[in-house]
């Protein structure tokens, strides 16, 4: 099965993170449990952006 949602449990480092990816352009809600979903005018070099910026945080 194929979807565009990708559900992430952030933890504690929920607000940490999303003031991490806002100046990056990335808005993530504060929550502990993420929901993310992609819309049609998203592309792969969008997803690619946002992966990165996730690994930015967590390689801290």
């Amino acid at each position: 099965m194929q979807t565009n949602m990708v559900f992430a449990d952030i933890g504690k480092n929920a607000h940490a993170l999303a003031d991490h990816m806002k100046p990056q352009g990335i808005l993530i809600d504060r929550a502990e449990n993420l929901r993310m979903v992609t819309h049609l005018d998203i592309t792969n070099d969008d997803i690619v952006e946002t992966v990165q910026a996730f690994h930015s945080f967590y390689d801290q």
